[in-house]
């Protein structure tokens, strides 16, 4: 018996080339090698036609969704009802930035956190209370370390004032390593009670004061008072324009002694200005979403 072949089987064309849209139909055919069949170099082989490579089977599209008689809400497969969703106006992109550090800071005041502790000096390792509400926040351990080695050859026998200070971790760093004297000024009840807690069981009581009042008006009392420092921290909230309003009342000077350093805390995309007042500022160090400003007094 003879077994005809289509010519293009010998051809053997190249997987997907022009010559397979040439073969007649679809699908595969194989034709086995059998006894008596034509004697070629080809005999042994498995033929194929010009169509060569697997079958292809079309992609069943899924069904089109029912629509509910009673008021055209979907339903799945499952037979569930679902709804639509409405659309979510998005922000622009720096509220969004806002928003998330706003978030991350919330989550921290809630919980979460590693317990803080002294980085290094006199009070190494000694560990902090913080509290636990929503208008504090402890400084991050790197930002601290970053602040705080910026401020080594300032520290020894410095007056430092801490703003916004919460548990007091920069303020109490400050004296581990060799302040003279801080003061801190908070209003947050909870905080207060935490950082006067953490003044005790460090026993710097006579090396600390604790003013719990709003900033703005501790300052112009300390100013009344004459008191001048050496080193200043302020890390107001983020979402507020405390940190503008702080520098400038900062920036008439009373408040600093000879070659004073300011520090400000703020989110990364809102810095404050490069001038304010009396105050310059020198450098930038970025921690993400957190930003140290440094200022230094003018002369």
């Amino acid at each position: 018996m003879e077994v005809v072949l289509h010519p293009a089987a010998r051809r053997r064309p190249h997987r997907g080339g022009p010559a397979a849209d040439r073969g007649h139909g679809g699908h595969q055919r194989r034709v086995p090698h059998r006894r008596g069949g034509p004697r070629d170099p080809w005999a042994r082989r498995v033929l194929r036609d010009a169509a060569v490579g697997a079958p292809r089977v079309p992609r069943r599209r899924p069904p089109p969704r029912r629509r509910d008689p009673g008021g055209g809400a979907a339903r799945g497969p499952d037979d569930r009802r679902r709804r639509p969703r409405a659309a979510r106006p998005r922000a622009p992109r720096a509220a969004r930035g806002a928003a998330g550090a706003l978030a991350r800071q919330a989550r921290a005041r809630l919980g979460g956190l590693t317990p803080v502790r002294i980085i290094a000096g006199a009070l190494k390792g000694r560990r902090l209370r913080t509290p636990r509400g929503e208008t504090t926040r402890p400084t991050a351990d790197q930002v601290r370390i970053a602040l705080m080695d910026a401020l080594a050859p300032r520290l020894p026998g410095a007056r430092v004032l801490d703003l916004f200070a919460g548990a007091g971790g920069v303020g109490l760093e400050a004296l581990s390593r060799g302040a003279a004297h801080a003061t801190f000024v908070e209003r947050d009840a909870r905080a207060v009670a935490a950082l006067r807690a953490n003044i005790a069981a460090l026993g710097v009581e006579g090396r600390a004061r604790v003013v719990r009042d709003d900033v703005a008006r501790a300052l112009a009392r300390l100013a009344r008072a004459g008191e001048t420092f050496d080193v200043v921290f302020l890390d107001p909230p983020y979402d507020t324009a405390l940190a503008a309003e702080t520098l400038a009342a900062l920036g008439d000077a009373r408040l600093l002694g000879a070659g004073a350093v300011v520090v400000a805390q703020h989110f990364t995309k809102r810095p404050p200005a490069a001038r304010v007042g009396a105050l310059v500022a020198q450098r930038t160090r970025r921690f993400g979403e957190t930003t140290l400003t440094f200022f230094r007094a003018g002369e």
